[in-house]
């Protein structure tokens, strides 16, 4: 149990989390939404600080991070809780609002030293959103960094400014799971009305610190799938973050055609990598579409780069493959 680094008492005597952007006011002994944090005598505590739902250590691809440090060997790790108050369909983020028999302590020390014995090039936190296990989030994040670590996160992107604020500096990347763009889309799979301010937690995380995103995309048949609201967002995408900004279009439901529309839908508008769910899929350079990238059984291979460029063309690919290297371009253009 730790104290939280972002809340304000209120005049009632209730106090507000500052975390995700529920903001929730919390009377003694009163839960938050994520069934995680709660108001005890005056202070906001994470029951659960420091205790891990799971960890790994494998590809980077499986955490549908494909542009980031293509197959290096990471430490995924993740704790308990999410913002989302239901989700559908086709998500990594944990179910489990509270600890399970399996759960354990894990101090971040013990995670940036892990990764470094096991030769794991970087460290995803993952699984529960590592948002609502911030202190712990923040600790792992700069540790894994002093180790010469690179730094990622899947998340649900429901942080408030202060939060996200605090964890930016130091990350090298950023998978972010949308389940549409609109406000319909958004209420019916998580109950969360406020949508838009997500995707300006993603154009900060960019603009302003060049962060890696990539983008997951939960395709629910009936709810978010129509071509015209994934274009919509491919729009956004493109101007806000890049046209060589990933698109991850998944579901365990949507048959192939609809999948297909969607890629389509995505594509025409200007997106240069789209891909569907199955994991054997080769990245093409957008320009002369020789294979940058091969996927398959398994194994990931780098083809044809020379840093975040095309080795043939020479075109730009917006790809992270240095630790040492943050001028990444997302743009498709041509040196």
């Amino acid at each position: 149990m730790t104290s939280a680094i972002l809340q304000t008492p209120l005049p009632d005597g209730r106090v507000q989390c500052q975390i995700c952007q529920w903001r929730c006011e919390l009377a003694d002994d009163e839960p938050g939404r994520c069934r995680v944090r709660w108001q005890r005598s005056g202070t906001i505590v994470n029951d659960t600080h420091a205790l891990v739902e799971h960890a790994a250590i494998g590809p980077i691809e499986e955490v549908r991070l494909w542009h980031l440090f293509p197959d290096a060997q990471v430490l995924r790790v993740g704790s308990f809780g999410t913002p989302i108050a239901h989700i559908e369909d086709g998500s990594e983020i944990s179910r489990h609002a509270v600890p399970t028999l399996k759960a354990r302590v894990l101090a971040p020390e013990r995670v940036a030293i892990v990764a470094q014995n096991q030769l794991c090039r970087g460290v995803v936190l993952t699984y529960g959103d590592p948002l609502i296990a911030l202190e712990w989030t923040l600790d792992c994040l700069k540790l894994a960094r002093a180790h010469s670590r690179f730094t990622a996160i899947t998340t649900s992107g429901y942080f408030t400014p202060e939060s996200f604020a605090l964890i930016a500096p130091y990350l090298d990347g950023m998978r972010l799971d949308v389940y549409g763009f609109s406000e319909r889309s958004y209420r019916a799979l998580t109950g969360m009305d406020q949508w838009r301010a997500i995707f300006r937690i993603a154009a900060e995380a960019r603009q302003r610190y060049n962060l890696h995103v990539e983008i997951a995309y939960q395709l629910v048949p009936g709810v978010n799938d129509s071509p015209a609201e994934i274009a919509a967002l491919a729009k956004w995408l493109r101007v806000a973050l890049g046209s060589l900004t990933p698109l991850h279009l998944l579901s365990d439901s949507a048959d192939q055609e609809t999948i297909l529309r969607a890629v389509t839908a995505a594509s025409a508008v200007g997106l240069r990598f789209v891909y569907g769910p199955t994991a054997d899929q080769a990245t093409l350079c957008p320009s002369c579409s020789r294979v940058v990238v091969s996927r398959g059984q398994g194994v990931t291979r780098l083809a044809g780069i020379e840093h975040d460029h095309c080795a043939t063309c020479h075109t730009a690919l917006g790809m992270r493959t240095s630790l040492f290297r943050r001028d990444v371009r997302y743009e498709s253009v041509t040196t």
